[in-house]
């Protein structure tokens, strides 16, 4: 993952006054920052789970990366909408005729400085979920809701790379869109299908999208409660949790579990039968589902990190991990 930004989360921004932004930060690193801006783009709260999000007034508000992204293989995936009056580019480039879904009046647009498809799905006020690859091969390809609409397009200019991606907006503020953005996630890469079809399960998640039963993630996996009991209670000794087909099951200690807090001791001990069969699944995790693990994660078990493994003494020696 090169881009991610998440308007849920406040601790990405940096504010000039109130609710007006000045920056919204790459939680992936340094760079591709939204820190260039025209007008007054907000942080409003009132989104989609009661989530904030960002809003674009459709007259002079954007804002844009520091940096040009230049790769010639990527995977974008954004949610937003448009909030009605003027529509016209909401996901685009500060500096390459490219955009994603919105644009004169539809909302189902490929371009990537060639078109990819031109679609004819008229505007409206509700959330949607959009996604577009190209490789290196001058392919390209476009999903509006989880439909794809586009299929290995050669339709891109062999320039094809985002540029400085721009919200509110394409150049100079031109064809503006009012609107508002929740999330943006850039891969440097072409996701699988089961890649692409996991992070569409996490954002129509979090931001409650409407996604057809038939998506192999229409159920959430890493939020929702389940039913991984075998038999008898989870209290009991000698039993066993089936975590098969895509059941899990949740812990929760009561906050009791702070990290290397001595006074607040929390363990697990299990045994394993399998191992996870997908990218971004693991066996044993403390937080939730990012998409920044996607394709890094086969099992999640890191000694390394102090939110997952405290150390731990027996007898009085120090054994592996041992807490001090």
């Amino acid at each position: 993952m090169e881009i991610w930004v998440d308007a849920s989360d406040d601790s990405s921004f940096t504010y000039s006054t109130s609710n007006q932004i000045s920056a919204w930060k790459n939680k992936i690193g340094s760079t591709y920052t939204f820190d260039q801006k025209t007008g007054t783009p907000l942080r409003v709260a009132g989104g989609p789970n009661g989530h904030s999000v960002v809003q674009f007034d459709g007259v002079d508000d954007a804002l844009w990366t520091d940096t040009s992204y230049d790769n010639t293989d990527y995977t974008v995936l954004v949610v937003a909408r448009q909030t009605g009056g003027v529509n016209g580019r909401l996901i685009s480039s500060k500096t390459i005729n490219w955009l994603l879904g919105y644009h004169q009046g539809n909302i189902d647009d490929f371009f990537h400085n060639g078109w990819l498809y031109n679609g004819s799905t008229p505007s409206d006020t509700d959330w949607h979920l959009h996604v577009s690859n190209q490789n290196s091969s001058d392919q390209g390809n476009g999903w509006l809701d989880f439909v794809q609409k586009v299929t290995d397009s050669t339709g891109a200019n062999t320039s094809s790379q985002p540029g400085k991606f721009m919200f509110g907006a394409w150049r100079n503020t031109e064809t503006p869109s009012a609107g508002e953005v929740a999330e943006f996630i850039v891969y440097d890469r072409v996701l699988s299908s089961a890649e692409r079809e996991i992070i569409e399960g996490y954002l129509a998640n979090k931001w409650d999208l409407d996604i057809p039963t038939s998506h192999n993630h229409s159920h959430w996996s890493y939020s929702q409660y389940d039913n991984p009991f075998a038999s008898d209670t989870p209290n009991d000794t000698g039993k066993s949790l089936d975590l098969s087909n895509g059941v899990f099951a949740t812990v929760t200690t009561g906050g009791t579990e702070n990290l290397l807090d001595g006074d607040s001791n929390f363990s697990i001990s299990m045994w394993i039968k399998g191992w996870p069969s997908a990218n971004g699944e693991s066996v044993l995790a403390k937080n939730d589902f990012l998409p920044s693990s996607l394709g890094k994660l086969q099992t999640w078990l890191d000694a390394t990190h102090a939110k997952h493994f405290f150390k731990f003494c027996i007898g009085g020696s120090i054994k592996w991990g041992c807490y001090q």
